[in-house]
Parts: structure tokens; C-alpha cells; sequence
């Protein structure tokens, strides 16, 4: 099979690029892999026969209507003439990109058909046109969680039965045995970009509610030097909380290995890679009931009420008391893992459906 993949949404460092390189990766095992990219992945990361790179960047947005940048997609495309075309990311180009692969068997990883709280007015626009544009030619759609295929189907017409949900892997990056446990003591651990739907605000009150109980667990919350800007609701923060900002992978690691619990309080949610990597490490996750956490985290964690510190604290406040919990929870997220969250799994699964496309299945 020739699949070609495209993602434009690999500016800079984060999880989207990191995506499209380590599935590349495992693709490129399993079909005669072409690419098309921006111009920071260089081929040599991707393993793929080829890859054009195609400069597009926030700096210059007239260049996302660019047509020399469009014909020589469409020229790449037309070349390798592959069987499948796997959309992987959202990206403005993907607007104008809808037309050219109109005659092509695609297939589209939706991303936040219902965009979330803080995104901006022009973001929330290219999401919902782009999905609607791709669903009328793409022949199957994967969501990462049956929550974001229902919120799909709010968005656009479309058969539920070429809706595939596949979550989303943990990358072989986020994966080293070798890394001993933090000195640090941690408790409770977030960790990623600081976002309004994120709900950190949520989880200081939380804290703070447990320090009135003379409860105060050791907190640590990374990639957050920018909390109070993000939630200027805020006023008070507990000492028991440490915050610090961004982490490269490996201290990352040492982190959520020392950790009782990842906490993720948010207020809404699509896809997450942080519940699988945390289960690959027995780190159990106390989640809010949104998105896709309840689907993902099943018996290996404790879901609260969103947007309700009263609900968190408490949740937080019984795990913490119950070495026993933690015992049987840890055990369930790694077994949880190995079922849901492998990306050898995942890459597979992906490939059948490609292969179904193929058969016009």
C-alpha cells in the first residue's frame, strides 16, 4: 500500500510534530510511506521513500494562500499517486487542501470538533470549515474517543459507521525504563501547556479547600509559569504547590514515575496522550468527567464532577488516604496500557482501516 501523510501542523516543538514523526515511524514498518510537511521534519526523522517540506509559519500568514505552495502539493500528490491519504492534524492549509485531494481516498484524524474554551474566533472558523469540507470527500474519519466522534456528528453529516475511533498512542519517546524516580517529592502531578480549559483553577481551589483540613499533599505542576496569566482568578496558591515550567522528556519522566496520581481537572476535553503515558509508568489518574477520560482512564483511576473543587478535593482527599487504592489502581493502569495504549496497537489499527479504504470497504 502507498500511503501518503499529511501534517502541516508541525511548527516549533509539541506533541502534534511528535505525533506525526513517531507514527510516521511505525507507518513506514507497515506500507510504502510518503510524506508531506512543513519545513521543520526533516525525511531522515520520518523513515519514509520521501517527504516535501512546504513552508508555512504564523509569522507570514499570507503564505497559507500561497498557489505555488498548493501545485506543488498537488504535483507530490499526483506523482506518488497513493493509494491512501491520511490528513493526521488540523491545519489552516487543510481548507484549501480539501479540494485538491477531492479525487483521492482520504482519511481524516479529526481534532476539537467543538473547540475549546479560550480558543480564538479565526482558530474556532478554520476548525469547523476544515471539518466540513474534508468530510464531504473523506471516506473515513478516525476520532480519538467515542466522545469526540459524538461531537463530530454534532458538526457534520456523516455516516457513524465511517466514524473509526482509535485513541491516541503513547509515543516511544515518552517511553524510557532507564529513568529513576524524582528525588522530589510529589504527591500529585499536571503537567503540559497552560490552557483555560485546562481547569487549574479547579484544582488550586481544591488545594486550598484541603488545606482548611489541614490536608496538603506535595503538588507539582509543570510547563505552568504562565498560571496566573491564563486563570487571573486565582488569588491564592498553598505552598504545598510547586510550580515549575516546561520539562524535557526525561525529567518529565522521573516526574510521573514518583508520582501518586496525575491530576487533569479540566473543564472540557477531546483526545489525550497524558492518560496512556501515565498508565505505562503505573501512575494512576485522577480525572474530571469530560471528553474522552472516563473512556480512556476506565478502572485505572477516580473521575470527579468538572469544574467543581469540592468534587476534586474530596476524590483527591479519599485516594490519598487509601494506600490500598493506589495499589489496585496502579495495577489496573498498567494492564490498561498494554490494551489501549501501545502504539505498535494503535499503528495497526490504523493500517487496517487504510487497507479497508483501499478495498473500498
Amino acid at each position: 500500500m502507498r500511503l501518503l501523510v499529511i501534517s502541516l501542523c508541525t511548527q516549533g516543538v509539541g506533541v502534534m510534530k511528535e505525533h506525526f514523526i513517531y507514527y510516521c515511524r511505525r507507518f513506514a514498518k507497515l506500507a510504502d510511506l510518503y510524506c508531506v510537511t512543513n519545513d521543520n521534519v526533516d525525511n531522515s526523522e520520518l523513515c519514509a521513500i520521501e517527504t516535501l517540506n512546504v513552508s508555512f509559519s504564523r509569522k507570514k500568514p499570507l503564505g497559507y494562500l500561497s498557489p505555488k505552495k498548493y501545485f506543488s502539493i498537488k504535483k507530490f500528490i499526483k506523482r506518488v499517486d497513493p493509494d491512501v491519504i491520511f490528513i493526521l492534524s488540523h491545519h489552516a492549509s487543510n481548507v484549501i487542501l480539501a479540494d485538491i485531494l477531492k479525487p483521492y481516498k482520504v482519511v481524516y484524524q479529526v481534532h476539537d470538533p467543538e473547540p475549546h474554551i479560550g480558543t480564538s474566533f479565526i482558530e474556532k472558523m478554520i476548525l469547523q470549515i476544515q471539518l466540513k469540507k474534508l468530510a464531504k470527500y473523506c471516506k473515513k474519519i478516525i476520532a480519538s474517543a467515542e466522545d469526540v466522534k459524538q461531537k463530530t456528528l454534532k458538526v457534520v453529516k456523516y455516516n457513524p459507521n465511517d466514524i473509526e475511533v482509535i485513541p491516541l498512542a503513547v509515543l516511544d519517546n515518552y517511553i524510557d525504563d532507564s529513568i529513576k524516580p524524582s528525588d522530589d517529592d510529589i504527591d500529585l502531578l499536571f503537567y503540559g501547556k497552560i490552557k483555560k480549559y485546562k481547569g487549574l483553577d479547579t484544582f488550586i481551589e481544591a488545594l486550598t479547600l484541603l488545606e482548611k483540613e489541614d490536608i496538603k499533599p506535595k503538588v507539582k505542576i509543570v510547563g505552568g509559569l504562565n498560571v496566573l496569566q491564563v486563570f487571573p482568578n486565582i488569588k491564592y496558591i498553598p505552598d504545598n504547590v510547586s510550580i515549575e515550567g516546561f520539562a524535557e522528556n526525561k525529567l518529565l519522566i522521573s516526574y510521573i514515575k514518583k508520582a501518586k496520581a496525575l491530576v487533569l481537572p479540566y473543564h472540557e476535553a477531546t483526545g489525550t496522550m497524558a492518560i496512556g503515558q501515565a498508565f505505562y509508568y503505573g501512575t494512576p489518574v485522577i480525572a474530571t468527567d469530560v471528553g474522552c477520560f472516563k473512556e480512556y482512564i476506565g478502572d485505572g483511576g477516580l473521575i470527579c464532577k468538572h469544574s467543581d473543587a469540592i468534587s476534586l478535593a474530596n476524590v483527591i482527599k479519599d485516594y490519598l488516604s487509601d494506600y490500598d487504592l493506589q495499589k489496585k489502581l496502579s495495577d489496573n493502569a498498567k494492564k490498561n496500557y498494554v490494551n489501549k495504549f501501545n502504539i505498535y496497537d494503535i499503528t495497526c489499527k490504523h493500517i487496517e482501516l487504510f487497507n479497508k479504504v483501499c478495498e473500498g470497504n
